[in-house]
């Protein structure tokens, strides 16, 4: 099976513009440890000037994602900080609008 691995055009192009956005910039990820968060955590960790995740503790996520998050985090070695929230306090949360 002979797959083609080569990334098209417009995907390179993409690439390209998100790789030179990072530059010379300092980037914040809201990191949820999951792939499109992991991407722009790992891109921005190899092209931006500073990278930090960022990744939100609270019943709404369960404990094994906040542990993947940890462990991408100290793989690649970037800086990664969790916040701690009840995002039940917040009664607009808890009364979850369709308007939200």
């Amino acid at each position: 099976m002979n797959l083609n691995l080569n990334i098209d055009n417009n995907l390179q192009n993409k690439l390209k513009q998100l790789t030179d956005f990072f530059k010379n910039k300092k980037v914040v990820v809201a990191f949820s440890g999951g792939v499109d968060s992991g991407v722009l955590a790992y891109l921005s960790n190899k092209y931006a000037k500073e990278t930090l995740l960022i990744t939100e503790k609270s019943i709404l996520y369960p404990i094994d994602e906040i542990n993947e998050a940890k462990k991408f985090a100290e793989k690649y070695h970037i800086p990664h900080k969790i916040i701690e929230r009840d995002p039940l306090k917040h009664e607009l949360f808890r009364k979850n609008p369709l308007n939200r």
